[in-house]
């Protein structure tokens, strides 16, 4: 027997037939119902009132993780470099749900109020896994409420991790699953959600650089990189720092002078980060020239850093010329 979807309500079905008079032994009628349109299979039970005894619908979703996906620093990791994919989650019935993964790769899920500030996941988290599901897939079992918006975040458990994945939703109703680009890029007294975009800079602090007295210290031995920042939107955005010493960022605008480093200095950061990593939020106005010099906390520092900035659009990173 098939029925079809006539919204994303509940579906109630009544069974009358004789079948129950005539043969009063029975006492449950399987009836099996397919979704086409959603590709889904439910097994409702019905009871010999022809009301459903036991719902159960299952909802799956696939999708992949690429060198293209954004990254972040998830939940209890030690690096930014974790591929995600976040997907927004909305059930139309109260009540139980589980979320079990399927992948050939070690994978982690963690279960978000929404919004989530990708910048720091953990103060939306309501739970996590990446191992209940057996196999190296976590199995997240939630109680969800149908008035409101969760956000499920799809990452691995060791970074730089790509490949494809399957979400498993067993549950009472129906599940919206939405690949979300939405997050919280400010927080002040009024929460802003903007789509995230991510762009990132790589570079290298050497010997070949140029050293400075950067501001708050002592020393001119500090080596360091000036970065010319263009916006083609005027908005808030984040930059952060990744690298294996401690780093300092420094925000400018017009100009920067390495002689007077205090001089149309706006922002600057060390620590906000994790591992002494720099976090900086900042208002850029478009065709406004800024620069960001990134240099390091101790003296003559070298190695790599990645530079990631989130905001609403692209970010252009030019690596200004030093002589």
């Amino acid at each position: 027997m098939y029925g079809y979807r006539e919204s994303y309500a509940t579906q109630y079905f009544s069974v009358e037939t004789k079948l129950m008079q005539t043969m009063p032994n029975i006492r449950y009628l399987h009836l099996i119902i397919q979704n086409h349109d959603i590709q889904r299979l439910q097994k409702i039970q019905i009871d010999v009132c022809g009301k459903a005894a036991n719902a159960n619908v299952t909802t799956n979703y696939t999708n992949s993780l690429s060198s293209y996906s954004s990254t972040f620093m998830r939940p209890n990791g030690y690096t930014n470099n974790y591929y995600f994919h976040a997907i927004a989650v909305r059930v139309f019935s109260s009540g139980s749900y589980s979320f079990t993964s399927n992948s050939t790769f070690d994978i982690y899920g963690s279960f978000h109020r929404y919004p989530v500030d990708i910048t720091i996941p953990s103060q939306s988290m309501i739970t996590d896994d990446y191992y209940n599901g057996g196999d190296r897939q976590f199995q997240i079992n939630i109680d969800l409420q149908s008035n409101q918006t969760y956000v499920l975040i799809v990452s691995t458990y060791s970074p730089n991790v790509t490949g494809l994945f399957t979400i498993i939703v067993e549950g009472p109703s129906n599940v919206e699953l939405i690949h979300n680009d939405y997050f919280v890029l400010e927080t002040t007294t009024t929460t802003t959600i903007r789509p995230m975009i991510t762009s990132n800079y790589l570079g290298f602090l050497s010997s070949d650089n140029l050293q400075f007295n950067r501001p708050t210290s002592n020393s001119d031995n500090h080596y360091y990189q000036a970065i010319e920042i263009t916006a083609t939107v005027s908005d808030t955005y984040i930059f952060m720092s990744s690298s294996t010493f401690g780093i300092y960022g420094y925000f400018y605008e017009n100009s920067f002078d390495p002689y007077y480093s205090n001089r149309n200095l706006i922002a600057s950061n060390d620590d906000d980060g994790d591992n002494t990593q720099f976090r900086i939020n900042v208002t850029l106005q478009f065709q406004r020239k800024y620069i960001l010099v990134i240099t390091s906390f101790g003296y003559n520092i070298t190695g790599a850093f990645l530079i990631k900035a989130i905001g609403p659009t692209p970010l252009l990173f030019t690596p200004i010329n030093q002589i």
